[in-house]
């Protein structure tokens, strides 16, 4: 799978290699400013330099323009490489489906078909840009933070990264439920696009035996799974980011307590 997937980035080589570079440049800054903020705070204003303090603002506002600039180009073209493949991939799943058999046709809902082809290739979309790139930004700021934290206080840095192995195998787990409801959502959605293809086909046959209202229940049916689905997914979604709002706060406050306890 990797591999088959991999051949999508080749004619974009270019725009990858520039948005993570872009991603990399920005990373290493996000992690330069907390630094730079300390310096002003702890040796520039305690000296009440203010030609020094102007300097340091006059730098600081350059970095978080360049930043900014940084950013919008990575996420532009980044995501706009993500949107050419969507659509390659999209233009070789079709020639793919219209190479298949009668007999496949015979055994499969279109509806189905027009689903994985329209909704289920546009997920792919977000995933080839944002995939790597978070990938590579999360990898640069979680060894940065930990090697700033060790330079800082490697006590506190130690106990901060034990509370981040346990929120990491939380994330997993609930990661992975999301997945299965990823699916079971796609599935239904399928279901769902295929029930209203074939009722529209059909709809003068509907009409000729006044089957609206078994129709109509049948998409209701369809739907109401469909709704059952996304509920589980929504609840796994929340559990996730309330738990991240709730480590936050509770790493906070055992940095704050052991830091004091320490100092």
């Amino acid at each position: 799978m990797p591999e088959r997937l991999l051949k999508y980035y080749r004619p974009y080589r270019k725009t990858l290699f520039f948005a993570l570079l872009g991603s990399v440049i920005t990373s290493a800054l996000d992690l330069c400013f907390p630094l730079f903020m300390r310096y002003i705070l702890g040796d520039v204003l305690p000296e009440g330099n203010l030609f020094l303090l102007g300097q340091a603002t006059i730098v600081l506002l350059f970095l978080y323009l360049i930043n900014f600039i940084i950013s919008y180009q990575v996420s532009r073209h980044g995501r706009l490489m993500g949107a050419k493949i969507e659509q390659d991939m999209r233009s070789d799943l079709f020639q793919h489906v219209q190479s298949m058999s009668f007999r496949y046709f015979d055994n499969i809902r279109i509806g189905q078909l027009i689903s994985r082809i329209v909704s289920d290739i546009a997920e792919i979309r977000e995933l080839v840009f944002l995939g790597p790139n978070y990938l590579l930004v999360c990898t640069i700021t979680m060894l940065g933070t930990l090697g700033i934290l060790i330079y800082l206080n490697w006590p506190l840095a130690l106990l901060v990264n034990l509370l981040l192995l346990g929120k990491a195998y939380e994330s997993v787990a609930t990661n992975h439920a999301l997945k299965q409801s990823g699916r079971m959502i796609r599935e239904q959605v399928g279901n769902l696009t295929a029930q209203t293809n074939e009722s529209l086909n059909a709809i003068r046959l509907v009409k000729s035996f006044n089957n609206e209202e078994w129709e109509e229940k049948r998409l209701d049916k369809n739907g109401q799974a469909l709704l059952q689905a996304r509920k589980t997914s929504f609840d796994l979604l929340s559990r996730l980011n309330s738990n991240a709002v709730l480590f936050s706060n509770v790493t906070n406050l055992v940095i704050i307590v052991v830091g004091g306890a320490i100092w």
